[in-house]
């Protein structure tokens, strides 16, 4: 079934400054878009597909616009992208071989390949258009649509008998249509009635390895180009077709061809660094040192532009010059960790196996601040997991990497890496593997270090510059030591790895004397003992100082926390969700889901990531779903979440998953200690607003009375952390009148009051 979305912002006005209005409910992806793949030239906007995402360079205003799902398209994860002049549709395939057909400022979505039950390969390669339909070369054959109607007209399987065969490029001269394919050149009449037969299409067998892959196609003028790939030279060949006969061209060989395109009697060569525009007499007149080219080509103004693999989006006006033109994000996609202080989020991008194995992702550090981006890298160093930022200098920061040492950062300049002495970290194996599960600060600044695996497994580097580390391996007694938190009473809570439960250990806030220190090795039961489980991925201490456990069934609570130490039968608690259908039973909240993040907003909800099934806000006790967001409903770019940040000022989540950092506004911040600064957003509310209207600087659990001048309440409420909410409709229903409305905040005891107004136009 289609579905048609109107696109809020109609294609012709967008602008980045649209995007960055944050407003409750509203989404904002934070991606990368240097590692461009396609392009697609609409009329003076140049759509750029990047490992990112979609965004547009607007040649007439010289603004870089994104184009993602908070405005319309219904995936991400794009695989291709192309435009059809004749239809003046652009249409935009994804990895899941969903479609997005534009038109002008409408989406037609097209699900049908993405839903038929196909095995094996369901990607798009490209996209050809011929009259009124586009060929998309798919991973098992060919599928047309009709660009009129809006719908799949048909689908070929045009391997041996009728087989899945995976395409890579279609295009066409006067008299014949041709399919590259991993398995060669295969070509139909034009104008046979029944394409979908099989036996009415052939395999070109005149090359010298007819079984080679055909990368690339591109035609003009009656001229057919191929890119013909040679499995057992590794090295590529361009062969045209200009009177019926396939002959190898002359005048470009070069290694590795990332595509071709003709352009106005030119063939645009992308080639492994470089690129080459070769004219109808065989004249090289371009050649350009690029970096990564992966795909080229001429607008209407013979303006070159060049998706590149390595810096984004190029343009070349002329002669040497090169312009290039990357919106701001981070500059890699994958998130590993988060954290978030004051303003500033930062990033890190590795991780490890499921099995707790190096990836030896490079290691990245994306750092957020002020609406910028600010990105560090280092080829030597490799899988980061974890980053915190030092509560007395929020310039100030570590990141954590699993073999790789404790990095320092300060002001954004890496300024040590700990490993050995002078620190107290030690390696897992002899030699120089530093294996850091996890890190955080206690309230006097100190940060503390999960190194699990070695006879010290917890250091703890010290605001005065000293390190120490503690001999507790055999009370852990596991091989490995994940995330750790230090709680409100100064308990350092650790999660043990492949299904060894937690460890809790106290030093009493005397870090030099050890013979105080107490420490407990937890299994999850529960209060009859019995184990509830002993995988954990996640854990968070919520407002009221209760422990939060994310683990293969669904979050489990530890009340009363200081209890760890002092009772033997120290028990966490599921939270059992009523099945309301009379008898009597309930489940436990997300018990099939596995929840890899926790994080506790202002107003002592919990925000739980899932290594699968999105993401869940629940009330405070956790009784009650707020919130349930994934792919299919909302602009989630995953449904599986690494982990989750909160900017309690402004209400904003943020969400790091396998595909990238997607934010939430909500509605929830953190209260403050006194009525200090409350202020209404919107004021005045003016005729055109429909939103809720935000009473923002308030004291938890502020009661909060809105009345008109003659003292007529319109509405209360209670404020969620340090906000409360508005939608601007009186008790019977109906949208309050213009006029000036007084807001009184009254704290929970009574004690503090304050008032401020509201201009309310309607």
């Amino acid at each position: 079934m289609r579905r048609v979305i109107p696109i809020l912002i109609i294609l012709i006005s967008f602008s980045t400054s649209l995007f960055s209005q944050d407003y409750l409910g509203s989404w904002t992806s934070y991606l990368p878009y240097n590692s461009a793949y396609k392009i697609a030239i609409v009329n003076n906007k140049i759509f750029c597909s990047t490992n990112g995402g979609l965004f547009y360079y607007d040649d007439s205003d010289n603004s870089l616009n994104k184009f993602s799902k908070e405005n319309g398209l219904s995936d991400s994860d794009i695989s291709t992208i192309a435009y059809s002049k004749t239809n003046d549709v652009l249409i935009i395939a994804y990895a899941n071989a969903n479609l997005d057909l534009v038109y002008g400022n409408t989406i037609f979505n097209l699900p049908d390949i993405k839903r038929k039950a196909i095995l094996g390969d369901k990607n798009i390669y490209s996209v050809y258009f011929l009259n009124d339909k586009a060929y998309l070369a798919c991973g098992f054959g060919i599928v047309v649509i009709d660009l009129l109607k809006k719908e799949i007209k048909e689908t070929y399987y045009i391997g041996l008998n009728g087989e899945q065969i995976k395409v890579n490029t279609v295009s066409s001269n006067d008299e014949f249509i041709f399919a590259g394919t991993d398995e060669g050149l295969f070509y139909a009449d034009l104008n046979s009635a029944n394409l979908i037969d099989f036996n009415n299409w052939y395999k070109h067998t005149k090359f010298s390895n007819s079984n080679d892959i055909i990368s690339s196609l591109a035609a003009e003028n009656g001229t057919v180009f191929l890119v013909w790939r040679s499995t057992s030279a590794g090295e590529d060949s361009i062969y045209y077709n200009r009177n019926g006969s396939w002959e190898p061209y002359p005048y470009f060989q070069r290694s590795i061809i990332q595509s071709i395109a003709c352009n106005n009697a030119r063939l645009v060569v992308c080639s492994r660094y470089d690129l080459d525009v070769i004219n109808e007499t065989g004249q090289v007149v371009k050649h350009m040192y690029v970096g990564n080219p992966a795909c080229a080509n001429y607008d209407d103004n013979d303006v070159m532009w060049i998706a590149d693999k390595a810096v984004g989006l190029i343009k070349n006006p002329g002669g040497g010059e090169k312009i290039n033109l990357v919106p701001e994000g981070p500059a890699g996609l994958s998130i590993a960790g988060m954290t978030f202080s004051k303003g500033k989020l930062l990033g890190v991008a590795g991780g490890t196996t499921a099995s707790w194995n190096n990836l030896f992702s490079i290691a990245e550090l994306y750092e957020y601040e002020n609406k910028d981006w600010t990105n560090w890298r280092n080829d030597s160093i490799k899988d980061l997991i974890a980053v915190k930022i030092d509560p007395l200098d929020n310039d100030h920061y570590f990141a954590a990497s699993w073999g790789y040492g404790l990095l320092e950062f300060r002001n954004g300049e890496l300024q040590n890496v700990f490993k050995g002495e002078p620190s107290s970290l030690q390696t897992v194996i002899p030699g120089n593997y530093y294996r850091l599960g996890g890190l955080d600060f206690d309230r006097e600044g100190n940060l503390w270090i999960a190194n699990g695996g070695t006879a010290k497994p917890l250091s703890v580097y010290k605001t005065n510059g000293e390190w120490k580390s503690f001999d507790i391996a055999s009370a852990v007694n596991a091989p490995n030591m994940a995330d750790i938190i230090v709680t409100e009473n100064n308990h350092k809570w650790i999660i043990l790895q492949g299904g060894k439960g937690l460890f809790v250990f106290d030093d009493k806030n005397t870090i030099e004397n050890e013979d105080d220190d107490e420490w407990k090795k937890l299994s999850i039961v529960d209060r009859n003992g019995g184990v509830i489980t002993n995988e954990v991925y996640s854990i968070a201490e919520d407002r009221d100082g209760n422990i939060w456990v994310g683990t293969n069934q669904g979050p489990v609570i530890y009340y009363s926390p200081y209890r760890v130490f002092s009772e033997s039968n120290f028990y966490a608690q599921q939270i059992i969700i009523p099945r309301n259908d009379g008898s009597g039973f309930g489940d436990p909240l997300l018990g099939t889901e596995s929840i890899t993040s926790i994080k506790v907003d202002g107003a002592n909800r919990k925000w739980l990531g899932t290594a699968g099934g999105g993401v869940y806000l629940v009330s405070d006790d956790g009784l009650d779903e707020i919130h349930e967001f994934n792919t299919e409903n909302s602009p989630l770019l995953s449904n599986t979440i690494t982990d989750i940040e909160i900017d309690d000022k402004t209400g904003e989540v943020f969400f790091g998953t396998e595909s990238g950092i997607i934010s939430y506004i909500g509605d929830a911040t953190l209260p403050d200690d006194v009525f200090s600064d409350v202020y209404v957003f919107p004021n005045p509310v003016r005729e055109d607003y429909f939103g809720d209207i935000v009473i923002s600087g308030l004291i938890e659990n502020t009661f909060v009375k809105v009345t008109d001048l003659n003292g007529n309440i319109v509405f209360e409420t209670t404020s969620l952390g340090g906000q409360a909410l508005w939608d601007g409709f009186n008790y019977a229903g109906d949208r309050v009148a213009t006029g000036v409305y007084l807001v009184f905040c009254t704290s929970e005891d009574g004690l503090l009051t304050t008032v401020t107004k509201l201009l309310f136009i309607h």
